[in-house]
């Protein structure tokens, strides 16, 4: 599929899939980026990150 298949299968802009393709997503909606995500036929997950020890200066020398 080339990027104007997708884009027109999505129904965004081939500028608008570059973008998000060369990663400036902040020009990107997220409602754009669902679209393309259903053309491809995936969705996106979202779960928390497990809770991580912060490290002191001294721990991170030892």
């Amino acid at each position: 599929m080339t990027q104007a298949d997708l884009a027109s299968k999505a129904g965004i802009s081939r500028t608008a899939l570059s973008a998000l393709e060369n990663g400036f997503v902040g020009r990107v909606s997220f409602r754009k980026v669902c679209r393309v995500l259903e053309a491809l036929k995936l969705e996106l997950e979202v779960h928390p990150r497990p809770k991580r020890k912060l490290w002191t200066v001294e721990e991170l020398l030892e």
